[in-house]
């Protein structure tokens, strides 16, 4: 079921947003999945919202690389995830740590390196 909402998120995106944009997108999503530290409960449907939020946005950023990957490899989303992290990793984009760093940064500073990007 997941690969079919997956795939209905990615066929309903009109795949216009530039790299930066892309990437921006992926590690702002990769904060609000919840794995991310939160201090209230959230519901099954907003975890499922967030997860497809990042996966589709971590599949436009890998297809900007030519890193291929398609719905149906999220099967298993951990694993397809961690595999397609690990080859960001590899061309030096780290989402990861990239989305960690942005959680810990002051506002104000958050909000001028994104401008500045």
């Amino acid at each position: 079921m997941y690969v079919e909402i997956l795939s209905t998120a990615l066929a309903a995106d009109d795949g216009s947003d530039d790299l930066p944009a892309l990437t921006r997108r992926a590690q702002q999503a990769r904060m609000t999945r919840p794995h991310a530290p939160r201090s209230e409960p959230i519901s099954v449907y907003a975890a499922i919202a967030a997860e497809v939020a990042y996966d589709g946005a971590l599949v436009q950023v890998c297809g900007k690389y030519g890193i291929e990957t398609e719905p149906e490899r999220f099967a298993s989303p951990t694993t397809e995830r961690q595999r397609l992290e690990r080859e960001l990793g590899l061309r030096g984009i780290d989402l990861v740590s990239a989305a960690e760093d942005s959680q810990t940064q002051p506002p104000s500073r958050t909000h001028t390196a994104q401008a500045s990007s």
